[in-house]
């Protein structure tokens, strides 16, 4: 079986100054904070629950419950990163190819 490569978050940050990173320009970081249960939380709900929610979990990822994007799927780092997005391992996911 094939062992999935995770960068590391200093990895995915250098791979995206490099232009090397995600496949989708991303928007500048937003000029004041993120309310996730309004802005966020409705987007997970829409496109990743279904896989990533408390009936299936792919990759043994939860994207609805705050404690588990922490504590990360089978890879074992966090899926998100508060405060440095451009960190979060689901970022570089959702964003690559």
């Amino acid at each position: 079986m094939h062992e999935l490569s995770v960068p590391t978050p200093e990895e995915r940050a250098a791979l995206v100054r490099a232009g090397d990173g995600p496949a989708l320009a991303l928007p500048p970081a937003a000029g004041q904070p993120v309310e996730f249960q309004q802005q966020i939380q409705p987007l997970f709900e829409k496109h990743c629950v279904k896989c990533h929610g408390p009936e299936k979990q792919k990759g043994g990822l939860r994207l609805d419950r705050k404690a588990d994007m922490l504590g990360g799927g089978d890879s074992g780092e966090p899926a998100i990163t508060p405060g440095k997005s451009a960190e979060s391992l689901l970022l570089a996911r959702i964003t690559s190819t």
